[in-house]
């Protein structure tokens, strides 16, 4: 079984992030696969981020060297674009 959360924004919002906790929480899902581009991928890390660490739900606390405890969630990342550099 599988969910999808296709909700996010070219400049992912905090509500991306949360909104995504909560639909991994529903699904009660095992990992995350996270398919496009920055956007997606950064969403998705975050989320795999806060499940595991849930003291970071606030998001704003990921800014910069998060003293995370633990791995995020298993995530399999699958790039669609060449980036912009």
């Amino acid at each position: 079984a599988y969910a999808l959360y296709s909700d996010i924004k070219p400049n992912p919002t905090i509500q991306n992030v949360q909104d995504g906790v909560a639909a991994f929480k529903a699904a009660e899902a095992d990992c995350i696969v996270t398919i496009g581009g920055g956007s997606s991928m950064d969403t998705a890390k975050a989320i795999g981020i806060i499940i595991n660490n849930p003291e970071f739900a606030d998001v704003r606390s990921l800014e910069g060297v998060a003293p995370t405890k633990k791995h995020a969630v298993f995530t399999i990342a699958v790039p669609t674009t060449a980036g912009t550099a």
